[in-house]
């Protein structure tokens, strides 16, 4: 009987999956500490909601560098530190004594964990790897993404529940410490050299036509750069929104903290499911009309919170929420058909800023509509309207590969 042996890089894509799980499964936990936070600094939800966007604007401007050292260095010392400093960050919000210090830790520590430790360097970690099952491979891993919120939104919210929002924190820190970081630095390997797997997923260089690197200075004189950028950015504003706004929204409806964070999990489960089946129908059918779906359904989620609202839009929008996952896996490996897939961390990491901005936009402006207003419902119905702008977009974009000839002229102009 021939035995059962697993090619390494679904190993590789295992650890990425549990990296990301845990790194954006803390990140997105936020909204279950959000009003035991508010309620012991005394603050408005503006100035709560700062919190995160300091946090998301500071690890924008990492994620390019990020991206360039995972390219240079290798995503295991990245990913590596990301955990360390991850894990220091949130058992240091375990002491916080003031909004001011969780601004600071957020804006500096986290910011550059989560960065670090999060999508860029495991896209471009799991891009080495693998080539004509690319996108497969690459929604499995950042499925982890959805997984975070499976897992961690409702431990989180037993966490506090159980010993109160500081200590839970302080527990998340020590696990990236005794696991995601082992985990890492026993079972990372940044690329798998010139082996050729049977399975198909990661060819010899000499044969393989993705092999290149595209300088960013070539990337940016594309068009399909910045539609990337700018659909991206869709993603963040979105998620920002939700993700920060959804718990405070659903407990003033009426709703439980718990059936909350249970709802957005549930949205997770849906989005692992369904990210994975849209990631597998784009390596058949091409990256762009899925990319355009996904975009469609973030806008239609945001819709039906401004006009449905209460209880009964929370159902509706986290099927909705979970339906639209997987714009981070398309868009990478769009990214590594299009510039080759040695550019991925750097392309990417450039793209992930545009996400990173307009979710901490998205994140402050919720709260500041909240605060002027009373309700969310016109950030919603801005929400609905970028959503659609970026699902129009998506469907422009030009999947024409960069050709190594063009990359040394540096003439690009229409790909």
């Amino acid at each position: 009987m021939k035995a059962f042996r697993v090619e390494y890089q679904w190993v590789i894509t295992g650890v990425a999956f549990f990296t990301m799980l845990m790194s954006s499964g803390v990140r997105q936990s936020f909204g279950a500490f959000f009003t035991p936070m508010q309620t012991e600094f005394a603050t408005g939800r503006a100035s709560l909601a700062l919190t995160m966007s300091i946090g998301l604007l500071v690890g924008a401007f990492c994620q390019p560098l990020v991206g360039k050292l995972a390219d240079s260095f290798g995503a295991k010392v990245v990913l590596a530190a990301g955990s360390a400093v991850t894990g220091t960050g949130l058992i240091a919000l375990t002491f916080a004594p003031s909004l001011l210090v969780v601004y600071a830790i957020f804006g500096l520590v986290l910011a550059i964990g989560f960065s670090a430790s999060g999508v860029i360097p495991n896209s471009a970690l799991v891009t080495r790897w693998f080539v004509e099952r690319r996108a497969l491979a690459l929604s499995i891993a950042t499925a982890g993404f959805s997984m975070g919120q499976v897992v961690l939104l409702p431990v989180a919210a037993q966490l506090i529940e159980a010993v109160g929002w500081r200590s839970a924190y302080g527990i998340l820190g020590l696990t990236f410490f005794v696991i995601v970081l082992p985990t890492v630095l026993l079972l990372v390997r940044n690329d798998p050299g010139h082996k050729a797997p049977s399975d198909g997923g990661i060819k010899s260089q000499a044969t393989e036509a993705q092999s290149y690197f595209t300088p960013m200075r070539v990337a940016m004189k594309t068009p399909s750069f910045w539609k990337l950028f700018g659909t991206f950015g869709v993603c963040g504003f979105t998620g920002g929104l939700v993700y920060t706004h959804l718990i405070p929204f659903s407990l003033d409806a009426g709703m439980s903290a718990t059936a909350a964070a249970n709802l957005l999990a549930a949205a997770g489960t849906i989005g692992l499911v369904g990210s994975i089946a849209v990631a597998s129908l784009s390596d058949r059918v091409g990256r762009k009309n899925p990319l355009s779906g996904l975009y469609f359904m973030k806008g239609f989620s945001l819709l039906v919170l401004a006009l449905v609202g209460g209880v009964a839009a929370v159902p509706i929008v986290a099927l909705a929420l979970g339906m639209s996952k997987g714009t981070g896996a398309l868009t990478s490996a769009m990214i590594g058909d299009k510039y080759g897939r040695f550019s991925v961390g750097a392309i990417f990491g450039m793209t992930f800023l545009a996400h990173e901005v307009a979710s901490a936009a998205g994140s402050y402006l919720g709260g500041l509509t909240f605060d002027l207003t009373g309700s969310y419902n016109s950030i919603f119905l801005v929400g609905a309207a970028v959503g659609l702008l970026g699902s129009i977009t998506a469907f422009t974009i030009s999947e024409k590969r960069v050709q190594p000839a063009e990359i040394v002229g540096a003439g690009v102009v229409n790909a």
